[in-house]
């Protein structure tokens, strides 16, 4: 069989979950003997590094801005045309291309991924041109089947797009490994981390409340931000305004960045995790720190019961002070954290990329009538 992922995400991702799933898998289903291609042309994306398949592009650090949509739309051209030469079995769309036409890598089944509906449900969050909404639909009407990463993803489709059921499957993802034993964190005091972007649905502002109403905290512990790029301006006035301090070691809230080293390093070295938002489509973060022997602690909202199990300690997500409790819990109860390590460590073991590229393959031949 040979299957053919798109250019898409490769180009608009430098790193991410999604850039990450189309690596792992394809990676893992090489396993099985699936010839797996990909035709990206000048792409950003660092996961492609080493993909274990057949790429045919150029890494680059980025694009001129001037030229990103000139380049996109040469690099969509180059994949359709190498994916047809190639006569691919089925195509993964790996994002919601909103210029579709008659190209596209010959007349083959496509699969498309949907990992969450947040455009969609959080429209007011993005800016009135965000297109990703209505992409997304027209990518999901046109495909022979749709992959969905949760059960609670495949319902929201299924509810705001009225996609049948029968057009779907739900495959979850896999975890991957967080190399974080070459990195080293200068000294400080423990922490609690907060990983991933902090607009408004991620909930970082209860966070940031819960943390500052605790005397404990704020004395004993920091609260680390990791991804999700620098400060805002609104976020520092926040901060401030609750009588924390902003600072990389001596402040009550960090906020850092870095590579999946960093991040692992990060996981294994916090106190817990925390994990507040309001909606997710799967909740990779919580389960890559469970991995790590990180404790979680977890919004009792959206997929998460679904993905996580019993594994992290639950807060209600919109009452700041459940929020606090838990944290004051996880920071003075050594026995707790121990327990909420093993919970996780074992969820955690129900997740590989390999039992998701062997899913997805199922998904393949469904499609092809095998």
């Amino acid at each position: 069989m040979n299957i053919g992922f798109d250019e898409q995400i490769f180009g608009l991702q430098s790193r991410g979950g999604i850039s990450r799933y189309f690596a792992e898998i394809g990676r893992a289903m090489q396993t099985h003997g699936v010839r797996v291609m990909c035709a990206p042309g000048m792409h950003v994306n660092m996961h492609l590094a080493r993909p274990g398949f057949k790429v045919s592009g150029l890494y680059v650090q980025s694009y001129h801005k001037a030229l990103a949509n000139k380049i996109r739309r040469g690099n969509a051209a180059y994949s359709d045309f190498y994916l047809r030469r190639a006569e691919i079995d089925v195509l993964h769309e790996t994002y919601y291309r909103p210029d579709e036409g008659d190209r596209h890598a010959g007349l083959v089944p496509r699969v498309v991924t949907v990992h969450d509906l947040i455009h969609e449900i959080f429209a007011a969050e993005y800016s009135p041109n965000d297109k990703v909404a209505a992409t997304m639909r027209a990518a999901v009407q046109r495909a022979d089947h749709v992959i969905c990463v949760s059960e609670r993803t495949r319902q929201d489709l299924v509810d705001r797009f009225g996609t049948p059921v029968g057009k779907t499957s739900v495959v979850h993802h896999g975890i991957s490994e967080l190399d974080a034993f070459q990195v080293l964190l200068p000294p400080g005091p423990p922490f609690f981390l907060f990983v991933g972007n902090r607009q408004g649905y991620k909930n970082f502002e209860s966070l940031l409340r819960a943390f500052a109403a605790s005397p404990s905290l704020r004395r004993d512990l920091r609260l680390v931000a990791f991804g999700g790029g620098v400060a805002q301006t609104s976020e520092i006035t926040l901060i401030q305004s609750l009588g924390l301090s902003v600072g990389q070691a001596a402040g009550n809230v960090a906020f850092v960045g870095g590579d999946d080293g960093i991040l692992g390093a990060h996981m294994g070295a916090a106190l817990a995790m925390v994990y507040p938002s309001r909606y997710e489509g799967f909740g990779m973060p919580p389960l890559e720190a469970m991995h790590m022997g990180c404790p979680v602690v977890c919004s009792k909202a959206s997929v998460m019961p679904e993905v996580l199990g019993d594994a992290p300690y639950y807060v209600d997500p919109d009452d700041v002070d459940d929020i606090r409790r838990a944290l004051e819990e996880v920071k003075d109860s050594s026995t707790l954290r121990a327990d909420l390590i093993q919970r996780g460590r074992q969820r955690a073991g129900l997740y590989s990329w390999q039992r998701c590229a062997d899913e997805t393959l199922a998904v393949y031949r469904q499609v092809l009538g095998a």
